[in-house]
């Protein structure tokens, strides 16, 4: 049995050009509006067969709108609570077509003009209305800008809390940059590395949240591969600066847990290496930026990481269930128990 902890819906074109004509000035999004009727069944289910098409029997996946279908760089923060709504209220009708294939994670309502702790309302109604299971969090709601701090802040207190209080997790995941240089597949990689460093420097985060439940999606972005800067650095600290660290820094990189949602195996054997088999979970990143190539067994440089994970000969069976099952069993409780 595979539990798939990252994949995005499908979101239908005339859902998302209605949602966007809001951001565009062409149409009024208001707080509590329902998903509108242009959005049918049939459509939704022609949509949802790619998605659990490839899961065996059994199998389960999580899934999130994606993030760069939420303007977190808008200035309305009651549009952008709309869309998130709009959004969540989506994922859960694929949640509720799939037929106990897939389960929901929601997308936290942010932008830089709202306080963090305005979108924990929203969180409260994804778990205890929609039946969510985690989260996605933004760890860059200006988008590229300066407007929200670093991940170790306590700005995002209101959101650690709320995660602990409904005992779900969340996963780092950037969404949408807003200057046109920085492109999406380095973008979004370069904020979760930016983010999990900020967790790794910060011990109040962890004083105040210990049981804090955090993912650091595709692999972690660039820690795996520079572990060795970042022990340096604390090293130094100790060595050189005179400030006794709370902790080694291999003990706070086990706070943080990770997502396999890379595509090559020299870098996914990195990371299992790197940042230990018990803070690995499965993840396909289904329908992201391979997704033509998806499930594609025929190709020598497999697309889903689900094959990668197979093809490690130094993998015993028991590793290769926690990474896609036992692990995620443990972090999402909020699972279905099957």
């Amino acid at each position: 049995m595979i539990i798939d902890i990252n994949a995005s819906i499908p979101v239908p074109d005339v859902l998302l050009a209605r949602l966007w004509s809001y951001v565009n000035g062409a149409g009024i999004a208001v707080r509590g509006t329902p998903p509108r009727s242009d959005v049918s069944d049939s459509l939704l289910e022609e949509l949802l067969d790619p998605l659990v098409g490839t899961l065996d029997n059994g199998d389960l996946r999580l899934v999130c709108a994606p993030l760069w279908a939420l303007p977190t760089a808008e200035r309305r923060a009651q549009l952008v609570w709309s869309i998130a709504e709009q959004l969540n209220d989506l994922t859960a009708r694929y949640v509720q077509l799939s037929g106990g294939r897939l389960a929901g994670l929601g997308a936290i309502p942010q932008t830089a003009s709202m306080r963090p702790r305005d979108a924990c309302s929203e969180m409260i109604r994804c778990v205890n209305d929609l039946r969510f299971v985690g989260f996605k969090l933004n760890p860059d709601p200006g988008e590229g800008g300066w407007e929200a701090p670093e991940l170790g802040s306590d700005y995002w207190f209101p959101i650690y809390e709320q995660l602990v209080e409904l005992d779900v997790p969340a996963i780092i995941e950037a969404g949408s940059s807003r200057f046109a240089r920085e492109q999406a597949y380095s973008y979004v990689c370069q904020e979760e590395s930016v983010a999990a460093w900020a967790l790794l420097r910060s011990a109040r985060v962890w004083e105040e949240f210990p049981t804090l439940k955090l993912v650091i999606a595709h692999g972690g972005g660039y820690i795996p591969y520079q572990y060795g800067r970042g022990r340096c650095f604390r090293l130094n600290q100790r060595q050189h600066v005179g400030v006794e660290p709370e902790e080694e820094f291999e003990e706070t990189l086990a706070r943080l847990y990770f997502d396999t949602v890379l595509f090559d195996r020299p870098s996914l054997e990195l990371l299992l290496k790197v940042c230990k088999l018990d803070r690995c979970m499965y993840g396909s990143g289904a329908f992201g930026i391979c997704e033509e190539d998806f499930d594609d067994t025929s190709r020598l440089i497999q697309s889903e990481p689900r094959h990668l994970i197979e093809s490690i000969e130094w993998l015993s069976a028991s590793d290769r269930r926690r990474i896609f099952f036992e692990n995620a069993r443990q972090v999402f409780t909020r699972l279905p128990r099957f």
